[in-house]
């Protein structure tokens, strides 16, 4: 009964969050068909790190892009309406041995096309905050890098029966995340990531 409370709570909040986007004139019959949303995911990302490191010490080279293929897993809590859901959503990235931690806390947003009573279509925006320790290459100190996120998403969403879907889809996160230290910086510029969710549905009494 608690975690049924909480996450009417929490569905409530994101779907006045989504709702000034909404308009419904006061004389229209209208009638959200709305549940409560629980999602764990589990997915692939891929994306590159950058250095400037040899334009500051030429006499060590160090690769300037560091490429990365990953898993990462995610919890995600929201709401979803006839024609589209909010989700708050937190991932953590099992990125190499020398990062402590890579994680994401955010968002998303998608748009429903309901063409079947089976699937449906969806595209959306995503958006949040990065953040990760790491030890860089050479370095004998800890470094943090972190920044805002945002991009789009876009996949399909089966519905197995009334209370549970299966969403595939894929995402870009666009990102500004950096470290500067000692004049030698770290940064990311996008992330791609494929990835499978079980959404679990309560009905929002």
């Amino acid at each position: 009964m608690y975690l049924k409370k909480l996450l009417g709570s929490v569905s409530l909040v994101t779907l006045l969050i989504a709702s000034n986007a909404v308009t419904v004139s006061a004389n229209d019959d209208f009638a959200f068909n709305t549940k409560s949303l629980v999602g764990f995911e589990a997915g692939y990302a891929t994306f590159n790190v950058d250095n400037n490191f040899n334009a500051l010490d030429s006499s060590s080279y160090i690769s300037p892009t560091q490429s990365f293929n990953e898993g990462d897993i995610g919890l995600k809590i929201g709401a979803q309406g006839n024609d589209f859901r909010v989700f708050l959503s937190a991932k953590n990235f099992f990125v190499g041995s020398e990062y402590d931690y890579f994680i994401t806390l955010g968002g998303e947003v998608d748009y429903l096309f309901n063409f079947s009573k089976s699937v449906n279509f969806f595209i959306g925006a995503n958006g949040g905050y990065l953040k990760t320790k790491f030890q860089g290459k050479n370095e004998r100190f800890t470094r943090e890098m972190d920044g805002i996120y945002y991009g789009g998403e876009l996949g399909f969403n089966f519905h197995i029966n009334s209370k549970y879907d299966l969403e595939i889809g894929t995402r870009i996160m666009t990102t500004n995340a950096k470290s500067t230290k000692n004049s030698v910086k770290y940064s990311i510029d996008y992330m791609l990531n494929g990835y499978a969710s079980f959404i679990i549905k309560f009905d929002m009494d």
